[in-house]
């Protein structure tokens, strides 16, 4: 898109972008501000509009839909999944195959579910240190049960989960079709994370955006306004790409709708980062990741862990 967009032939309209890449290009001057078009904000909540916000009067995008990480579960293996970080340690010691990422972002949640918590607006909060010991020392403890699978590689966690090899795995809901069509509808589980509503992973919104140059606003104000209308919004709902609505109004029937209701109600508690947030999500993701392997293999003490992750970023941020 960049590319193109240099060269003056890039599309009027990319859809389904991440946030993260829809604020690099808009530093870089290929994305429109849709601020102040057609575009009806009314239908989004607030903490979604976060991700497309840029100060007062800038909004670099629409969103569409979003994903979360869930926990996904295999009815073979277990009957059903956990709801407290107990529970979770009782499945592992018990020696059914519990797989859990330990990087950074795609296990966030756990630092809320124990309480603690890393951002103070759009700062890093003076308790971080402390959340994300506190988490690595409940991994480190969960790592000695017998079922306990932790591992950076995401994707092996993923085929593992797909061969039947683990009773449960969190990981994002975007694996949902694929799981379904691995280990059959009848036998796929899913569930919010233990110690839901306080476990809160990182919501991944996509987005419509416009090319800066293009002439076409109003029009692509209108087109936004259909696909995150409430009606196109149920119809996303009834597909199996692991996404969800983002238009307040929509609701869903659990019967109905039982997994898509499940990552729906997870990504509502969600966390959203705003434009701030995600630049200091960065330098954490690049500090805490190479810092858990060390924790987790002995290396050094979640507290030293912690320590080290906070001053990285503080120093980081002071350049």
């Amino acid at each position: 898109f960049a590319a193109a967009s240099s060269a003056g032939l890039g599309p009027d309209v990319l859809i389904g972008i991440e946030t993260v890449f829809a604020h690099r290009l808009y530093d870089s001057g290929f994305l429109a501000n849709l601020d102040e078009t057609a575009v009806d904000w009314t239908v989004f909540e607030r903490s979604t509009l976060q991700a497309v916000q840029r100060g007062a009067d800038v909004r670099i995008g629409v969103p569409l839909n979003a994903y979360v990480n869930v926990m996904f579960y295999n009815r073979a293996l277990i009957e059903e999944a956990p709801q407290s970080f107990e529970a979770l340690q009782a499945v592992s010691e018990n020696g059914r195959k519990v797989g859990l990422p330990a990087r950074f972002y795609f296990s966030y949640w756990g630092i809320g579910g124990l309480d603690g918590s890393v951002f103070e607006g759009n700062e890093l909060a003076e308790t971080s240190a402390t959340g994300m010991q506190n988490w690595l020392e409940w991994l480190v403890a969960f790592q000695q049960t017998p079922g306990a699978v932790l591992s950076p590689d995401t994707a092996a966690l993923a085929d593992s989960f797909a061969r039947g090899d683990l009773a449960l795995l969190v990981a994002d809901s975007l694996k949902l079709a694929t799981f379904e069509e691995q280990l059959g509808s009848e036998q796929l589980g899913v569930a919010t994370i233990p110690n839901f509503p306080a476990a809160q992973p990182f919501s991944n919104v996509e987005l419509m955006v416009v090319n800066s140059a293009s002439v076409q606003l109003e029009a692509a104000a209108r087109l936004s306004n259909f696909m995150s209308n409430e009606a196109q919004q149920r119809k996303l709902a009834r597909t199996t790409s692991g996404r969800v609505p983002v238009n307040r109004s929509v609701t869903l029937n659990p019967t109905l709708f039982p997994r898509v209701s499940v990552i729906l109600e997870q990504n509502q508690a969600a966390v959203v980062p705003t434009k701030q947030q995600d630049d200091l999500l960065n330098l954490l993701i690049n500090a805490a990741d190479p810092v858990y392997q060390l924790v987790l293999e002995g290396i050094v003490t979640p507290e030293e862990g912690a320590e080290m992750i906070v001053d990285e970023v503080i120093g980081e941020v002071g350049r």
